[in-house]
């Protein structure tokens, strides 16, 4: 058996990211890029999206299952480049069925990625950050549809906040979200 050189790595030498992303997401990934911390790198890995429409609470309904069954071949993908940390760059899923639904979801992503990795959820993230400025009452807006926002509601709420209002922009498919005007 051959004997593999040990590697210094010297591209992200602080850490390298792995962002797992929808194939019709070209949100998240421009925002990256745009952040760039000295000795961080960013490492991008698509989930297929056979199901982009999201018109309808019963479309939005399939879009999940769809993505459910897509995203643990990125996950397996982006472990070949020996990421330091995974971001989840995607939300909807990370707030389906509230707090246990976040924790099952970062559960299925730790049995991938094992112990060592650390991983952040697009639920996960939004409570630190929350936490950070000690928010206690918020309100939200969505790309969802009402399906979504009930979601988005039960997990805020779970998680201890006063949520006022979710406001859900209805986006039609999964590429429109990334079309939004701002003023909008």
């Amino acid at each position: 058996m051959k004997v593999l050189k040990a590697q210094e790595p010297w591209i992200g030498a602080r850490g390298r990211i792995g962002v797992i992303i929808p194939s019709t997401n070209i949100g998240v990934e421009y925002d990256c890029q745009r952040i760039l911390p000295p000795g961080i790198t960013w490492h991008f890995a698509r989930f297929f999206v056979s199901q982009p429409d999201l018109s309808s609470d019963n479309m939005f309904l399939a879009f999940i299952d769809a993505i459910r069954e897509t995203i643990p071949h990125a996950m397996r993908d982006i472990m070949t480049c020996e990421p330091s940390y995974i971001m989840m760059g995607m939300s909807a899923e990370t707030f389906w069925g509230g707090l246990e639904g976040n924790a099952e979801f970062e559960a299925r992503l730790r049995d991938i990625v094992g112990p060592d990795i650390g991983v952040t959820s697009g639920a996960a993230a939004l409570t630190a950050a929350l936490d950070a400025f000690g928010a206690k009452t918020v309100a939200a807006i969505t790309p969802y549809q009402s399906v979504g926002d009930v979601q988005v509601q039960r997990f805020l709420e779970e998680s201890g906040y006063n949520v006022t209002k979710v406001v859900g922009l209805k986006c039609d498919t999964a590429i429109s979200i990334a079309h939004t005007p701002p003023h909008e």
